[in-house]
């Protein structure tokens, strides 16, 4: 989809960077360098690469680092906070901790905080939240990327589409090809002027093996064997959008007008800015296949000069799926991250100090107990099978993924 809808009109595209075709090359330069150096040879501080680690594999049990002088670079009564700050370098991007690091401000450098909150006796609240600067390119011009590419494929055909992406964006195309093929593009012109869009894309890790080989394995045995689906709806229950992923394939189902989501049914309607996000998730690891349907969410879309955001909360709990042998433990404990605010995950964009920057944020109440250690320890098989073989690979895919968008970009307005 990704490839598509970047080649689909290539210049719509590339008018989501700038103006002119000056203004364009800089904004493409700025976004898509910055991604490409954060994956640029990783390389992390000691206490960094150790406290990674560390709270990773006590997300659901916290009071395993809580005490843990070795993982936060600050303390206070009932709060433990880590800061790290990254930034590019000649030959590779460094990550350190230092309680003091400024926010970022030049393309590429980033700043990450975590925090853990004791609220009682075996009651955690975890805070995150990261940072990355890309220059100067605009918070309403990030945002609008997504609208820029959509409306580059409304009112044309899978044949004008498939010639536009590969002619335009060939390097791209590449890339993605590694892990991925646009299986179906199905675009319906509507008599409103608006365009019902259908796309099937067929994730496939195999064809990354002879350059990626654990990434490819990793892939396979927790992504491709994964079942999600996602439904957006607004307040009355009106389907704008769906997302299915299952059995190697990723579905996407929507309907757009001047580049402007639209709901799959009835009048043209600009999007409410509360609007219903509903999961279902499983996976297997190890024996067992985990996960949850019925995940019922509320979504706050923000707008506000030099400012986006997207916020969801999670305040009701899902029907869970979970292994047989977890039917006599304790099930409240899974509660307790739904109750009053519920948990919660921001994503969004905003300028400050003459910089754009990409945010992202989320907050979640953990309350301890025999469930969630045994699901903290499925977790940590998933992340011991992501070891740092696989890890150097995964950023090598993204570094050369994200150049090949700049350079094709750049080639675009040239």
């Amino acid at each position: 989809m990704l490839v598509a809808a970047l080649g689909s009109g290539c210049g719509e595209t590339a008018r989501a960077f700038g103006t002119t075709p000056a203004a364009r090359v800089r904004g493409a330069d700025l976004f898509f360098a910055g991604l490409a150096n954060r994956f640029t040879m990783v390389e992390r501080s000691p206490r960094s690469a150790r406290a990674r680690r560390a709270l990773i594999r006590a997300a659901l049990v916290p009071s395993r680092v809580y005490d843990d002088t070795s993982v936060w670079s600050a303390r206070a009564a009932t709060t433990r906070t880590l800061l790290v700050a990254g930034r590019p370098l000649d030959r590779s991007y460094y990550l350190w901790d230092d309680v003091a690091a400024p926010r970022p401000t030049a393309p590429g450098e980033s700043w990450h905080y975590m925090t853990l909150t004791r609220l009682g006796d075996g009651l955690f609240r975890w805070n995150t939240g990261v940072d990355f600067s890309v220059g100067n390119v605009g918070a309403e011009s990030v945002a609008d990327i997504f609208g820029h590419m959509v409306r580059g494929a409304e009112r044309r055909d899978e044949r004008q589409v498939r010639a536009d992406y590969r002619s335009a964006f060939p390097r791209t195309t590449a890339a993605f090809a590694l892990l991925a093929s646009l299986d179906t593009i199905q675009l319906t012109p509507l008599p409103d002027g608006s365009t019902s869009e259908r796309l099937v894309i067929r994730v496939d890790p195999s064809r990354m093996r002879g350059r990626y080989p654990n990434l490819a394995r990793y892939l396979a045995k927790y992504v491709t064997s994964g079942r999600a689906h996602l439904v957006l709806r607004d307040r009355g229950g009106v389907e704008w959008m769906s997302i299915d992923a299952r059995d190697e394939h990723i579905r996407i189902a929507m309907r757009s007008r001047d580049g402007r989501l639209a709901p799959r049914t009835g009048p043209i309607r600009t999007l409410p800015d509360s609007m219903v996000l509903e999961a279902d998730m499983t996976m297997k690891v190890k024996l067992f296949t985990v996960g949850f349907s019925r995940l019922v969410t509320d979504l706050a879309i923000e707008q506000r000069a030099g400012y986006r955001a997207w916020t969801v909360h999670a305040r009701r709990e899902p029907e869970w799926h979970l292994p047989l042998i977890t039917e006599r433990l304790l099930r409240t404990p899974l509660r307790r991250p739904f109750m009053g605010e519920g948990a919660m995950l921001r994503v969004g964009v905003r300028e400050e100090r003459g910089t754009t920057v990409l945010v992202r944020s989320s907050e979640l109440v953990v309350e301890e107990s025999s469930i969630l250690r045994f699901l903290n320890s499925l977790a940590g098989n998933v992340l011991d099978d992501f070891d740092p073989r696989t890890e150097r690979e995964q950023h090598a895919y993204l570094r050369e993924l994200f150049q090949a968008m700049q350079t094709d970009i750049r080639a675009m307005t040239d």
